[in-house]
Parts: C-alpha cells; structure tokens; sequence
C-alpha cells in the first residue's frame, strides 16, 4: 500500500511504503552434518530470523564439488517444521562435496547459508546389498493369504539387486520356508495356502550377484482369522458429517469410515445410494428449493447395520440465481427449399431469473462447418422460421436459452434436415456493391464494411482479413441483412490495418474481388546484382479466374529477355535472367475480373558498376598561383553503393600516347590539385568506384599549363606588380619548357593534428537509428588506408576544424550490418584515455562510416621491432599497466574484449609512450543466461578455455595480457607454430618456459607477473585488480633508455608482421580491424560458449551521499549501489550501532540496490549512517551524514571583531598588456586555422581590433569569427 501526501507551499510530494515485501534472510547456521554415507548426507540447520514479509514456501539445497566453481540445484525441501534433510543419488563418485541452503517466499531466495568445510563422501565397498527398509507390512488379505509391503533396500551393494525373496515360519517351528521370489522392482508379495487359524513369522531379504542381505524381519507374529464368537456389526461411523459443499439443488456429504469393522470388512454405506467401502463422501442432488433436510450416514457389513451418524441441524435449500438450463431438442414444424421453421421447449429452469432470448444456431452438416447464429433479434418464444438458406442443402439446428445472468448450455442438436431442390433456377453469385479499395480510420474508432451480392440461392458471404477468415468476435461482428453482408469493427486498433477481402460463393458457383498477396518484402525496393536472376512472384485470388497484365514504369514491356507466366491459375511470375542496370524501375502487376481490380508496385533496382561521371573542368583557386580546384558532375546511376572517384592525370611526357595514370582516390565531386608537377602540361579524367565495378572513365579535362616554380617565386616576390607576371590561362596549350624537373614532395606533421589533453566528444547513439549526415559534417581528407571491405580516411569536422579517423565499412545490399553495429554499441560504452574513443557513427545505407579518435603513432609492434631502438623493461612495464587500465574499465562494464594482441595496441603519436587500446569487433557483454556463438581471433592469443569450448569470463582476457607481457619482454610468442591447429593445440596445453636466453636480462618479478596470468586453471589467474598491484608493476617506472638496460629481444617475431602499405597505423584498421575479419572470415575462428561471472567481494558502484533534511519530514531515504558474487548480505550502521527498529526504518536491498527509509524524522535521527555489505570473500561499506536543519543546536558564541573596509580612492588607469602573444602557423590550402592572444586584466577594459596585412579585419566578414 502507498500513502502519498502533500506539504504545503513547498509542494513536496512524499512516499511511504507502509507494507514492503522482501526475499528471506539467510538460513541460521552453523550447517550441521547429522550423516554421512557414500551414497547420503544429512543436513540440518535452523529457519531464517526474517521471512522478508512473507511466508517461507520451501527451502533450495546446493551442492557442489571442492574443486568446482559451479553450485547444482539438488532438490527443494517444503518441510517447514522438520529442517532436517537427506541427499541422495546425488553423488556420481566418492570425492570432496560443499552444500548451501536458502529460504524462498514469494519474492524470491535468500542469500546461502554454506556448509564451513568440505564434505568428504567415503568409497563405496563391494558386497551383499543391505536389508530392505521397513516397515514390513503383513496383512490378511483371506482366512488363507496375508499381502506383504516393504520399501526397497537402500544399499545395493554395488551390485544390482537381482531378486527380492519371502520366507515364513509358522510359531511353533524354526525353520523358515522360502514361500515367494520377486523381481528388484517390486516390493510386495502374496503368499496364499495358508492354514486358517495359523500364527506365522515373516521375513524379506535383498539378493545380488555378491550375496544375499540381512532379512527385514515381522516383530510380532500374525494370526490368519479372527473368532467367529467376536463378529459384530461395524461401530458407528466417525463424526462429523460434514457438508462440504452446496451447489442450486445438491448437497455433497463427508464422513470417516469406523473404527471398528466388527470383525468383517464394510459392504458399503447406504442410505440414498449403494457406496463401495472406500467411498467417503457423496452428494445428493436433485433437492427441492426452500425445503429443509436432515442426512444420516450408517456403515453396514454381512452381520448387520452400524449405529447412524448424523447432521446436528436441519439444512434449508436455497434456490440459486444462475444461467438458464438446457431448452428441449428443436423440431421443424415447416420446410420449404430455402427456409425451415422450428420449435423447441423451454429448460426446466430458467436460473431464477425470467428467459429473455432464445439464441438460434445452424451448421451445414454437408460441409462440417462451425455454427452459425441466426436469430439476430431478442426471441423470447417459438417458433422461429430460418431464412436464405441453400436448397438440397443438409442442416442442424439448436437453441440456448439466455437470461441477464448469460447464455446458457446448447440444446442437443435437432435432427439432420435437408432441404428439398429449388423450383427457381440457380443462378452463380455476383456483387451488386463492392467494398471501398482505401479506408482511413482513427485508432478506437468503429468501421463498418459492406457488400451486396446477388444470387440463387442466396450465396453465403465469408470475410477474410489478410488471407484468414474472419468470425464473430468481440470486436468483430458480421451480419447479414437480405442481400447485404456488413463487417463491423470496434475500438480500431493498429493490428488491425490490413486487407480484407469479401466472397461470396452457393450451389451454383462463387465469386471473389480479385485480390493481390504482397509478401512484406516487396513493400521495399528489392535490390539484386548485377548478372543475377530477377524472380518476382506474386499470388492473387478472385473469381472468375482474374485477368493478369504486368508493367515497367506504367509502360508495357518489350523487353523480350523478361519472361511472365501464370502457374497454378494464382500465381503471376516474372522473371529477368542476367539482370543488368537497364533493368530497374518500377514493376506493376494488375488482375481485374468482371466485379473488380487490384494492382502493385515492386520497386526493383540492379546494382552494377557506376555510369560514366561528368567531364573534369579546372578552376585556378584565389590567390594561388599553384593550386587549382577540379570539378565534375557525379554519374547519373551510383550502382547501388556508395562511391569513389578515382582521379587520373596525363603529363606532358605521356601526352602524345594519352596515358593516364592514377592521381589519387576521392569521395567528394571536388579536388584541389596542388603544385605537384611545376612546368608540365597535364590533363585529368575521372573514374566513379563502387562495391561492384568501375566505370568507364569520365570525358578528359582540357590540358593545363602548370606554372614553373621561378613563375610562383616571382609572382610571390612582386605582389604589387601582377601583371609583370604572365600566368598561363587554364586550357591554354604551352610548348614544354628546357626547365630541369623539379619535384616538391610535401610531408604532413600528423602528430599535430592529434588532440593532446582534449577529452574526446562521445556521442552515444541507438544503433538502430544512426544519422545519415555525415557529408553535412565532416570533409573527407586523404586516405589512410584500404582492405576489401572497407577504407580508413582523415576527416576533418566541419564544425570544430579537429581531426578524426572515418573507418568506412563497404555493406554489401542484403548482408547483414550486426557486425558493424555490434562495434558500436560496445564502444558506446567505453569512455576511458587508454581506450580509442568514438566519437559518433552514420548509417550512409550500404556504408556504415565510425568517427574515431586519430591516434598517429605506430603500433606497439612497430616500436618494440625497430631495430635502433632499445627496449627496457620498465617501458614495457609501463606499457603493460596501461593495457591493464584499459582492461580494467572495460570489465567494470562486464565487457570483454577477446582479441587483445600488440597490433590492437597504438601509440598516441610518433613520440609517445601512451597507448590506445583499439578494435572492439569481437568484444562482448558478459551474459550468464545466454550461450552465444563467438568469433576468436589470433590463435596464439587465446587462452585455452577458449580452445576447450569452456565458459569464458573476465580471466580470458587477463591470460592474453599474459601472454603480450611475455611476447613484450622476450620478442617470443610462447604458442606460436607452424598452422594455426598446431598453435591451438599449444595453447590447450598450456605450457610454456623461460629457458631461452632471451629471459636472461628478464627480472623475477616480471617472470612472477607472466606466470600467474599465464595459469591454465583460470580461477587461479590474477584479476585486473590484483594484476594493478603486483610488486612488478608497483615498482618505480623509470623510461629513460640510458639508465636501463636494454631487453634481448627476438626481432624475429616482429619484423614478420611489420611491414604494411598505410599512410598512418590507424589505416591498418580497413584490412585487419575484427569486423573485416568476420566478413572475410579471415583470422579469425567460431566457438560456441558460454559466460561466468566469477565470484568477487562485495564493492561499492555508487556511495552513500549527506544529506540535509528538515524535522518532521515523513520519509527520508538513503541510497547507495553495492555489488558482489555471491550476492552480499547487507547491514546498516548509524552511530556506530546496528539498526533494528523496524517501524522506525526499512531496509531494502535488490538489483545491487541498498535502500534505508527513515520514517517521521526526529531530532535524534542526526548522525553519521553506514552501509555494510559482506559475502564470503570480503566486505565493504560506504557512509552518509544525515542533518537536520529543523532545529538548532547549542553553539558557544565568540564576539567577532568586525573589519572596517575603507574606500581607498578612485581605480588607476592602466595601458593595456599581453600576456601571450600571435605565433606564426603553417596550414595547408583550405583549412580552418584560429589565431589566439591572451591580455592582461586591466582597468579600464580594452577594446579589440584585428588586422591582416595592416589592414583592419571585417569581423562582419563570414570568412571570420
């Protein structure tokens, strides 16, 4: 229950939960261990202190084994009195077992209760089975045979139980007759021929191939019959009578069989009825309303009748309000060819309330159809006449009876009534109205469709909604009125939408409006290859057999490779073999008959290679001499993906032979062409790219005279004198200069476009609705790098003027975007400077483009080969912590990363030692619930549970850094051989040394680290955690090389994986990123697994946060986030003293939630407030101060010597001053650049102005900002 109240002027709204529900506190311990056998343990222990507000409802029993981390579920115990339990058949050999128990109520289970010691299950010894387990049962079954029972042995000896075997003896003898032999799965016996009158021992014994068991043995002896002296009728039957039930007219009775059968087995009870023996309870029905009753119960046998039980006080019988009852069997009274008039007689109750309607059915025998309802309008009495119906036709009818209570049961169904052939020749349906081809509704509102039809007989109409009929319903009705059928619809809503369709069909034929199938893709534009088969299939209905035309672009086809055929009379086909280009458009196909048409639209579009771009015009740049923009137009058709240009260019020396070469690759329509070639004529043509082909190239540019380089120079040192300097207009044909060749090849400092201490931008986005503006936004630099899936290009953020890597992932129409995607939401968790942030992504259709930090330095591989430089331990120390934060934060987000290796590890830049943990592809959400198929990468990197098809978790990851610390330190790969089966089968194995020289400048504390990640028992790897605070790492990191000395490293391993054609590292990413590898398959192998979260103390997520609350207040809550596994028990602390009132506070802890409510806050609820969470592996606690600002406490008050401020006079002017000044900058054609100044603070506030070239800046001037 929740009580909410409003304060006045402030309006605070508070909650208070006065009735809260929680899980069960733990069981009490200690766990007792009563027994302890090789094939049972018993345990004990005693009920929670709390139920959580609930009752118990059952107690859940784990075990498991010593040296296994996974608990089993053994069984449930529901004995809430006797906490006392033995497992069984639990054990599949003698080994070291641990046990847990917990409570359960409706909420759910408490944390365990855990056995203190490891349980030892002796072996089990070879023998004769043990006893069979009583009692042992023996009882007289006649004057001559007794029937025996036991349970079977629960010891079989370590061999199968063969047989059980039955002996008696009779008093007087001693010795024992075998007298029965059963089969192991049977545990009685019937042992007959016996004397009457004899007193008998018996006994059971167990049998297996080993021997035969101790008997099981009868403690007194049994007689075979009873004195005829003391046969008496049966004692009276056991109070009370009981009346368990009342139901209109029926009582059902209850009773105890007697005490005493008298020496003869009970015959039955009789009293209304003749019962068996067994039978204790009865009802008596069809009682009389408003009479009163007395029962009796007597127990009688072959001797007599027992003395009668009976009701203490007479019992009225009320009469019930219910549904009607059953109305008699109707009977046609008149029969014609179309209609049938019947009557029937009303049920002999009405329920005790009057019968206001009859409700009429009728169902087609001949046809097995469902009933039908005919009696649209209130019958309150036969007869009633049934109209429109099929002559020669075969009916059933029935009636119900319906008063304000409901409808009652059915009548039984009349007799079959068929109907004779009509005088009036049929005639085949048609539709006088057809339906409306569009309706529009709001949600919740009502629709009514409607159709006429015509025909002799009157034709029966059906309603289809999507190809599936439609019947009376509860938003659904159909009524026919006459010739007119309505479809009604109530309460729209969106499941609704839809095609319906209407038939009508009798004797003489049917008719449907013809009617198209869409399959749900083909409502989108249908995409094929190029050379592919083009099939478009499409059913239809209508009657007659429809009419079938298809169309291109509303055109008839002419085409004679398209090919259209009808199969089946429903289905329109067609087909284009080898589709090409030419063939996409718009596809219609239209069926119509006599009563109406229906058409669709399949959009179909082929890819291909790209058509022929525009011509290449060339447009010298403003105030540049040496640069020069070319522009062309895209082509007409991109193929289906998106495109790149490539730029080809034709100097002077390959003018007269035309021959092009490659320029450069572009994505923009626009390239700025700078002084590359000084003194030579060239032209230029463009090609257009795309995922399936090139085109032809595009028509060549005009020929262009590029300026010499003494041109520039000259032009650049007599500014004021332009027209000294001959500049040679575009397209004009110059004769090739003597001038020696000159060459200026430019280099790009790309370590200062690396955003130094600027936290990158992260814009989390849904990746199912990615934006698809990345051309609004970014200008696409140069490349950096190319695979066969994708390209990694500089872009330049259009807003900020900062430099990001575009990794552009080529999707192919139809191929699935869940790799890319995947990528994306595991960076979108990550936020972290050892981690390559992301900074948003597009969805450009079939291109998923990824904004990611640029990062400039090389591979960690690329470093440690380098063969003039020395590598210390201490760097790789520091290389290694690193890694190790990265690690850190992604498994505080239950992420792992499952293909950590050195080229997945980039330097910040080219003189850095910071490093970027790079390519997410194959990472994963850790997820308990749900086994998954996972792509691994390198071989040599995985850890062998991964190999195994083992559960992977946190620990995976930490054996790979294992595995890099020892590649870093000694240039040697522990697993690497000769295929990637033979590494796999390495790495399961587990074994590795350091017996190569390499290790010899190696410190032990280095070794000690890779050794206790590199551990084939994960449970026995460090975590990060620990990992962090290894004595290794703990140590002084010192990186100046001259101080250390340098590792002896195998380059070997290195130089092999070194070499690469990208412009930066970074680029490496469109051939070697996990996401390409996935499309390619290409380094990489699939495991199916399984996640496990290994057990860990208990840690805060989020502290206990002050607060300050007014007196008074009606609820004041606390609230941290604590994690652990197991899951921690959680205690609340104030002052020093654990909390207990339980009216004054409430604890709740669920989903790593800890909650304290403090309710009608007083003056003595102030103080410090601790929450401390605790499992079997640690503990750990957060604290709050709670204040209360509604009262005040007693303060001592000092005077204060108050201050006198004076004024001291008017401010002083000051000139002003800078404090940091313009510095030059270098910055390449068409880039933003900002220039910054600082100035001192001075009074009075300087005003500012810029100037260029001595000339005041416009700052209303767009250009500036």
């Amino acid at each position: 229950m929740t009580s909410i109240l409003m304060t006045d002027a402030k309006r605070r709204t508070l909650l208070r939960f006065l009735s809260l529900i929680a899980a069960p506190s733990p069981p009490v311990g200690p766990m007792k261990i009563l027994e302890v056998t090789y094939k049972k343990v018993v345990l004990k222990w005693r009920p929670p202190v709390r139920d959580g507000g609930a009752p118990i409802s059952s107690y859940e029993i784990y075990m498991k084994s010593a040296d296994s981390d996974e608990w089993s579920h053994v069984t449930t115990s529901e004995n809430m009195t006797d906490l006392t339990f033995a497992i069984s058949d639990a054990f599949e050999t003698f080994g070291s077992y641990l046990f847990r128990v917990t409570a359960k109520n409706l909420v759910g289970e408490s944390s365990p209760l855990e056995t203190t010691s490891v349980i030892t299950i002796p072996a089990r010894l070879l023998g004769p089975p043990g006893q069979p387990v009583g009692p042992l049962s023996v009882l007289p079954k006649t004057m001559t045979s007794i029937s025996i029972h036991w349970q079977p042995s629960d010891d079989d000896g370590g061999s199968e139980i063969i047989a059980y075997h039955v002996a008696i003896r009779e008093e007087q003898r001693t010795t024992w007759l075998e007298v029965a032999q059963v089969d192991s799965d049977m545990t009685e016996a019937l042992v007959k021929d016996l004397d009457q009158g004899a007193i008998y021992h018996v006994r059971v014994m167990a049998r297996n191939a080993l021997g035969t068991s101790e008997p099981l043995q009868t403690q007194t002896p049994i007689k075979l019959e009873r004195p005829p002296s003391l046969l008496t009728p049966p004692s009276s039957c056991r109070p009370p009578l009981k009346i368990v039930n009342i139901i209109a007219d029926a009582v059902t009775l209850q009773w105890n069989a007697p005490d005493d059968d008298g020496g003869s087995p009970s015959k039955h009870w009789d009293e209304i009825e003749t019962l068996p023996e067994f039978v204790s309870e009865y009802t008596v029905s069809k009682l009389k309303p408003n009479c009163r009753y007395l029962f009796r119960v007597n127990a009688i046998n072959a001797l007599g009748v027992g003395e009668s039980m009976q009701t203490k006080e007479p019992l009225l019988i009320k009469k019930l309000k219910d549904k009607p009852g059953i109305p008699g069997q109707p009977v046609v009274t008149e029969l014609t060819s179309e209609n049938v008039t019947i009557v029937w007689t009303a049920p002999e109750s009405d329920g005790g309330m009057p019968i206001g309607n009859y409700v009429v059915e009728k169902k087609d025998i001949t046809l097995d159809k469902n009933w039908v309802i005919v009696s649209k309008q209130v019958l309150r009495s036969p007869p009633f006449t049934i109209e429109s119906l099929n002559a020669a036709t075969t009916y059933v009818f029935r009636v119900s009876a319906e008063n304000e209570l409901g409808i009652g049961f059915p009548s039984p169904a009349s007799e079959p009534i068929a109907l004779p052939e009509s005088e009036i020749e049929p005639l085949e349906p048609s539709f006088e109205q057809s339906l409306i081809e569009k309706v529009t509704v709001k949600e919740k509102d009502e629709v009514k469709l409607a159709v006429k039809v015509d025909g002799r007989p009157m034709p029966e109409v059906k309603w289809y909604k999507n190809g599936k009929e439609l019947f009376d319903g509860k938003r659904v009705r159909i009524e026919h009125y006459g010739n007119t059928s309505v479809l009604t619809i109530t309460e729209m809503r969106g499941d609704d939408e839809g095609e319906y369709l209407v038939t009508a069909s009798n004797k003489k034929g049917s008719v449907a409006i013809p009617k198209i199938k869409v399959p749900e893709s083909y409502k989108d534009l249908l995409l094929f290859d190029k050379d592919e088969k083009v099939k478009l299939r499409l059913n239809f209905t209508g009657k007659p057999q429809p009419e079938v035309r298809w169309t291109k672009n509303h055109s008839e086809i002419s085409d004679d490779r398209i090919m259209v055929e009808t199969i089946d009379t429903n289905v329109a086909v067609l087909m284009i073999p080898n589709a090409s280009r030419s063939d996409s458009g718009r596809y219609t196909l239209t069926v119509w008959n006599e009563f109406g048409e229906d058409s669709v639209d399949v959009n179909v579009k082929v890819s291909d290679s790209p058509s022929v771009p525009g011509k290449v015009e060339i447009l010298p740049l403003t105030d540049s001499s040496d640069a020069f923009q070319l522009n062309w137009q895209p082509p007409l058709e991109d193929g289906g993906s998106a495109l790149t240009y490539t730029i080809e260019i034709c100097s002077n020396e390959n003018l007269p032979e035309n021959q092009f070469v490659k320029l450069t690759d572009w994505r923009q329509t626009f390239y700025t062409f700078t002084q590359t070639f000084p003194g030579m004529m060239v032209k230029f043509r463009v090609k257009a790219s795309n995922i399936f082909g090139t085109s032809e190239p595009g028509e060549e540019s005009e020929v262009l005279k590029v300026p010499l380089l003494e041109e520039i120079v000259q032009k650049q040192i007599s500014p004021g004198k332009p027209d000294e300097v001959e500049t040679p207009k575009v397209g004009e044909l110059v004769v090739e200069s003597e001038q020696p060749k000159v060459e200026k090849k430019e280099t790009v400092d790309y370590d200062s476009m690396v955003l130094q201490d600027v936290p990158i931008e992260r814009k989390v986005r849904d990746v199912n609705r990615l934006p698809n503006n990345f051309f609004d936004k970014y200008l696409l630099c140069e490349e950096l790098g190319r695979g066969s899936y994708g390209v990694v290009y500089r872009a330049v953020e259009i807003a900020s003027g900062r430099n990001y890597a575009a990794k552009c992932v080529h999707v192919k129409p139809g191929v699935s975007k869940d790799a890319v995607l995947h990528e994306i939401a595991i960076m979108n968790q990550l936020d972290h400077e050892k981690i390559l942030s992301l900074h948003e992504a597009f969805d450009m259709d079939n291109e998923v483009i990824l904004i990611e930090e640029l990062v400039t330095g090389g591979e960690l591989f690329d470093r440690v080969a380098d063969e003039n430089y020395e590598v210390t331990e201490d760097e790789v120390k520091h290389y290694i912590r690193q890694i190790l934060q990265a690690v850190q934060h992604m498994h505080r987000r239950q992420i792992v990363h499952l293909d950590l290796k050195p080229e997945n590890i980039l330097l910040t830049s080219s003189t850095s030692t910071n490093i970027k943990l790079i390519d997410f592809g194959l990472a994963c959400k850790l997820d308990i619930n749900h086994p998954v198929r996972l792509l691994f990468g390198t071989p040599e990197f995985c850890a062998p549970e991964v190999v195994d098809y083992k559960p992977v978790s946190y620990s995976t990851d930490m054996w790979t850094v294992g595995v890099l610390s020892y590649v870093l330190l000694s240039g040697i790969s522990p697993f690497l051989d000769e295929t990637d089966e033979e590494t796999l089968a390495n790495v399961a194995s587990g074994e590795y040394d350091f017996d190569e020289p390499n290790w010899s400048d190696v410190s032990d504390k280095a070794k000690d680290f890779v050794c206790r990640l590199m551990m084939k028992d994960k449970r026995k790897r460090m975590t990060v955690q620990e990992a962090l605070s290894h004595p290794w790492l703990m140590d002084q990191i010192i990186l100046t090389p001259s101080q250390q000395i340098p590792l002896r490293i195998r380059r070997e391993f290195f130089a092999k994986r070194r070499w690469s054609d990208e412009l930066l590292p970074i680029g490496r990413l469109a051939k070697r990123a996990a996401i390409f590898r996935q499309l390619s398959m290409d380094g990489v192998f699939e495991r199916e697994i399984k996640f496990e979260l290994p057990d860990y103390p208990p840690r805060v997520l989020k502290q206990l946060k002050d607060i300050v609350a007014n007196l008074g207040d009606l609820l004041t809550i606390l609230e941290c986030e604590i994690e652990g596994a197991p899951t921690p028990s959680v205690q609340w602390v104030k002052d020093g003293s654990p909390i207990s009132d339980a009216d004054k506070f409430d604890v709740q802890y669920t989903d790593n939630t800890a909650c304290l409510s403090i309710y009608y806050l007083e003056t003595s609820d102030a103080g410090l407030y601790t929450c401390i969470a605790e499992n079997n592996l640690g503990k750990t606690e957060t604290h709050a101060l709670l204040e209360i600002a509604g009262f005040e406490r007693p303060v001592s008050i000092e005077p204060v010597e108050i201050e006198t401020m004076k004024f001291a006079g008017p401010i002083s002017k000051e000139k002003p001053e800078f404090s940091k000044f313009l510095t030059d900058q270098k910055v390449k054609l068409g880039e933003d650049v900002t220039l910054t100044v600082q100035i001192k603070e001075k009074h009075p506030s300087p005003s500012i102005v810029w100037f260029k070239n001595d000339e005041p800046i416009d700052l209303n001037d767009t250009k500036y900002s």
